[in-house]
């Protein structure tokens, strides 16, 4: 049987950011959508600060979000290998950040809030996609 259009966007056989970009607006996450947009612009635009952005990240990136639909917004950015970074800070919760490899691998790092001198937490590691999302579940808002 053939996959649909919309089917394909929204599995993991999405391979053009358009695709990518389209499968999280349905999925209800627009603002992530806009930013990556915003990305992919300024790459095509030769931007000099913009790394080219690596398309397996980026599929990994819209799989987490498709899977976790009720995280709030990250800021959004390229690493300088073209990857893509997801950041999350509170003053309230800390500081979360991850950053989506190609195989679905998420590397990321969380500090806790600030609070009483020496018990302050930091945690990096990288783990699969959903053991990373559990790693920093209490971090992410």
């Amino acid at each position: 049987m053939a996959v649909g259009h919309r089917e394909r966007m929204i599995t993991s056989e999405a391979t053009q950011p358009q695709e990518i970009i389209a499968a999280l607006s349905l999925a209800g996450c627009r603002a992530v959508a806009g930013r990556i947009g915003d990305l992919c612009e300024m790459s095509m635009d030769g931007a000099p600060d913009e790394p080219p952005m690596v398309v397996d990240s980026l599929r990994e990136l819209k799989l987490f979000f498709l899977s976790h639909d009720h995280v709030v917004d990250p800021e959004i950015g390229l690493t300088p290998d073209g990857l893509l970074l997801a950041e999350w800070a509170k003053a309230e919760r800390g500081f979360a950040a991850m950053i989506f490899l190609p195989g679905g691998i998420v590397q990321f790092a969380r500090v806790s809030p600030a609070g009483t001198p020496g018990t302050r937490h930091r945690v990096r590691g990288k783990l699969p996609r959903d053991r990373a999302f559990n790693a920093m579940r209490m971090f992410i808002p």
